[in-house]
């Protein structure tokens, strides 16, 4: 940065103050700070709201301190980033504010272009083209300005929101992209006039989980003042980059269930929005779809009720109609169902004619194991990969890799499960590699792993498949160190408990078959009846079994 550049940004009346504050995790921050000093000039200030700094954190952004490019601003701790945006709102004193996450990548013309809309068109509020991606040079679009309808009724007006152009490309839809009013922006990056940040209730504490977005814009225009949007400033949102199991309790907290509830019902009475199904469900759905692209654990009420308590035999399914009737009673919907029915119908093609070792279907183990994740309330693509974690094993390679493509686009829940079976056929030495003492740094996607090995052993053990079987393939040792503590650091003490407890009263029982270890198929005379083997067994004449592959 040249002296020239750095006096400006110093400068005692700045024409912009540019706010970092905490979005959902950390780690980007630094990254954050560097892409603004970079990519920015002109007469602005760099504030980065604290409420406690990791220490990893502040090191990584005390260069900027010290050069006299970024200041700290304490705030208070534990509170939602909009209560924070008002903590410091009357200690600006700039004609303009950026309000920005940090988690986000900005790009060299960005401010300008925001500043030149708001002069231009006399707006209040300016957003800019919103992208999203694992890193700065995504080109896919996560918003291109956010459409707002409200319909007055004689209870409130009914509200529909929606994000223009979303999860599609930049190339894709080059003629819209136009500087125009909209009907709102994001904390991701939005400007704001100073009569804008300084009116009061625009960072009304009740508001403070979700849709403050849209209250800041629906202020604005009462005040008489229109958002817009402005294609020429572009930003990055790293939404898409790894999840770290430390990051967990930090985002678990940034989108608890129960305080967007609460802003959704501040936000209703605020406006005289009518409150009722259609007006929350967008965002139920957000904050399920959100958790299962980033966490192992869905945030519904109700969900995570048993997530202390170890997982009984009785708690087991095994059939469709089981894990039905288990994610109902549990609070997952209809949808959820469904979803898991196309799943079970996909694992049933794939593990057709096979059994297990114990001699019960193929589909039944499958079936067991969702269910322990159903029982502890996990996202759903983690209970439907639990369903199809042996499709990459155990199935029939073209077809199931063709089925496993279709099915990715049912659903998001479809499309995270199957990169989470993907990996899982690998999955062996990621987990043998497992630094316990770091494991705050583990990816999360290592962690659905250790997940799927947890409930897949307990469905084998608790379901009599191991003492019935006498295989010896089983977790033990520092396999099983590694998923137990796992399983504490993702919140599923009772998951950890169950593993410790494998085993416990155990009976010695009869084999189902001596010396078969692994799945098997039964083959059929051209009669359709089992072919027999003709050798003694203690089960007395066996159908004659093609082994399969060991799981």
């Amino acid at each position: 940065m040249s002296a020239r550049t750095a006096a400006k940004v110093n400068s005692a009346q700045p024409d912009v103050t540019i706010v970092i504050s905490f979005r959902e995790r950390w780690r980007f921050t630094a990254r954050t700070v560097a892409s603004i000093v970079e990519h920015t000039t002109g007469n602005y200030a760099l504030w980065l709201l604290d409420p406690g700094l990791p220490e990893a954190v502040r090191a990584a952004v005390m260069p900027h301190i010290e050069a006299g490019r970024l200041t700290l601003v304490p705030v208070a701790r534990d509170q939602p980033p909009n209560q924070a945006r008002g903590e410091i709102a009357a200690r600006l004193q700039s004609r303009l504010a950026v309000f920005i996450d940090n988690d986000v990548m900005v790009t060299a013309g960005w401010l300008e272009a925001l500043i030149a809309c708001a002069d231009e068109t006399g707006a209040g509020i300016v957003c800019p083209l919103y992208l999203w991606g694992q890193n700065e040079h995504s080109e896919l679009i996560h918003m291109a300005g956010g459409d707002l309808e409200l319909v007055p009724g004689e209870d409130g007006a009914r509200m529909t929101e929606s994000h223009r152009h979303v999860m599609r490309k930049i190339a894709d839809v080059p003629d819209d992209l136009q500087r125009r009013p909209c009907g709102f922006g994001e904390y991701h990056c939005v400007m704001m006039r100073r009569e804008i940040y300084s009116a009061e209730g625009m960072f009304e504490p009740g508001i403070a989980t979700v849709h403050e977005h849209i209250h800041a814009s629906m202020l604005a225009r009462e005040m008489g003042f229109e958002t817009w949007f402005e294609p020429a400033s572009r930003i990055n949102y790293l939404a898409f980059a790894p999840w770290r199991v430390g990051e967990l309790d930090a985002l678990r907290t940034r989108w608890d269930y129960a305080a967007a509830e609460d802003s959704l019902s501040h936000f209703a009475q605020r406006w005289n929005i009518v409150d009722d199904g259609d007006f929350r469900a967008p965002v139920h759905r957000f904050l399920t779809i959100h958790a299962s692209n980033t966490d192992v654990l869905d945030p519904r009420p109700g969900l995570g009720a048993a997530r202390d308590r170890v997982t009984a035999r009785t708690d087991l399914e095994h059939s469709f109609a089981g894990l039905q009737r288990l994610a109902i009673e549990r609070g997952y919907d209809v949808k959820d169902v469904i979803t898991l029915r196309q799943a079970y119908r996909l694992a049933m093609g794939v593990t057709a004619g096979q059994y297990r070792p114990c001699g019960r279907p193929f589909i039944n183990h499958l079936a067991g194991t969702a269910s322990v994740l159903l029982f502890y309330g996990c996202a759903m693509p983690q209970v439907v990969a639990a369903l199809l974690h042996a499709a990459h094993t155990h199935g029939p390679k073209k077809p199931t890799r063709h089925a496993l493509e279709v099915f990715k686009d049912f659903n998001p829940q479809a499309r995270a499960a199957t990169r989470i079976v993907a990996l899982y056929a690998d999955r062996l030495p990621r987990i043998d590699q497992i630094d316990r003492d770091a494991l705050d740094q583990l990816p999360v996607e290592i962690a659905s792993l250790c997940l799927l090995d947890a409930a897949n052993e307990v469905d084998m053990r608790l379901s009599l498949e191991v003492a019935v079987s006498g295989r010896t393939d089983i977790l033990a040792g520092e396999r099983m160190a590694n998923i137990r503590m796992v399983m504490e650091q993702i919140g599923l003490r009772g998951l950890a408990a169950t593993l410790d407890s494998l085993g416990e009263g155990e009976t010695t029982m009869v084999p189902f078959e001596k010396s078969l270890k692994m799945s098997f198929r039964v083959k059929q005379t051209g009669s359709g009846e089992p072919e027999r083997d003709r050798s003694s067994s203690p089960l007395g004449p066996a159908p004659k079994v093609e082994r399969v592959q060991t799981h």
